[in-house]
């Protein structure tokens, strides 16, 4: 009866824990891809001088590394600012809390190839693709990438279930950056508003920032004290070291993200003072902020992190649970009375 007992338990644990199981496949790229050219190989990317008009050929070497045909796809990307202050480059003009200040400036509009390359088994290719400087760029950077992936709707590359109704589509990829040069120019850091966001698992301090010149900016920096409204001080944030050749994308608008460094998240008026700091060029900013978190910030937030109950009841999973409770109930009285019937006999 205790091995009964103990499948059982099994079975139900099997139920509830596993309601559809998801097949992994391994996830690697099966390509390489790098500069041609002898000037660009020890950076990995492309780095050059141009003028308005003027056309740049920009070579890579692909191969396929694998022993299957493959069709690997290519993106023309823009380069923006993301929230940690550092270059993002993504297909879109503009993505949430980030753009160019410049549209001028969107470098997959001058960039042009082939979207995609078909290659045999181990087979190798140079693939040619263009830089066309536009006419009204006379200065600063123009800054892009080129993205190159192999991804598939039903290829190993993907992870799927038995539900039809879920799949998880990975796509490895593999980024060359692309730097047009023009007369240089020296980055100018602004540092604007700062706000709260309070609807996620960690509440946001946001700083709204601005590169206003066509060129990188370097080695972003940050130091932050927050006091409460009695001036005592309650976090004290030194500022991190340099970071080696981290930039900034040109004319860019982003939102800085700081994550509120208290333990707890109450109803008050804080006091930020900020220090920026930024090279090549060097540059400092001090900023002071009042930031208010009201009742509802702090509702939104325990909400979002789950520590107040404010979810929905799930009455569906809630009667589900009930009725395989039942049947695990009946099974085990079943059991126990085979048990009995048979001591009688």
């Amino acid at each position: 009866m205790k091995k009964n007992l103990f499948y059982t338990f099994i079975i139900f644990l099997g139920i509830m824990l596993f309601p559809f199981s998801i097949k992994a496949a391994p996830v690697g790229l099966n390509f390489s891809v790098a500069p041609s050219e002898e000037q660009y190989t020890a950076k990995g990317y492309f780095d050059f001088q141009t003028q308005a008009n003027q056309v740049t050929n920009l070579t890579v070497n692909l191969t396929n590394t694998s022993s299957k045909k493959i069709t690997v796809h290519i993106e023309k990307l823009n380069a923006l600012t993301d929230s940690n202050g550092n270059i993002t480059y993504v297909s879109k003009k503009a993505v949430k809390d980030s753009k160019l200040l410049d549209q001028t400036r969107l470098a997959k509009k001058y960039l042009k190839g082939p979207n995609q390359v078909i290659l045999a088994a181990k087979e190798s290719k140079k693939v040619t693709f263009t830089y066309h400087a536009p006419k009204n760029i006379h200065d600063g950077q123009v800054v892009g990438g080129l993205n190159f992936y192999e991804n598939s709707g039903n290829s190993s590359d993907n992870y799927s279930s038995s539900d039809k109704s879920f799949k998880i589509t990975n796509r490895v990829t593999r980024m060359i950056a692309i730097v047009a040069n023009y007369q240089p120019l020296q980055a100018k850091l602004t540092v604007g508003k700062a706000f709260l966001t309070s609807d996620s698992a960690n509440p946001l301090i946001n700083i709204k920032m601005k590169n206003t010149v066509a060129q990188m900016g370097h080695d972003l920096r940050f130091s932050y004290t927050l006091k409460n409204n009695d001036g005592k001080t309650l976090y004290h944030q030194k500022f991190t070291a340099a970071k080696t050749g981290t930039p900034f994308a040109p004319v860019s608008s982003w939102v800085q993200q700081i994550n509120w460094p208290l333990k707890t998240y109450r109803e008050g008026t804080y006091h930020l003072t900020l220090h920026v700091k930024t090279a090549s060029p060097a540059q400092s900013v001090t900023k002071n902020y009042t930031l208010k978190v009201k009742n509802k910030d702090v509702s939104a937030f325990q909400k979002a992190s789950g520590t107040k109950n404010v979810a929905k009841t799930n009455w569906g999973l809630i009667i589900a649970v009930i009725v395989l409770a039942i049947l695990v109930i009946a099974l085990i009285i079943t059991n126990i009375r085979m048990y009995q019937k048979n001591r009688k006999s």
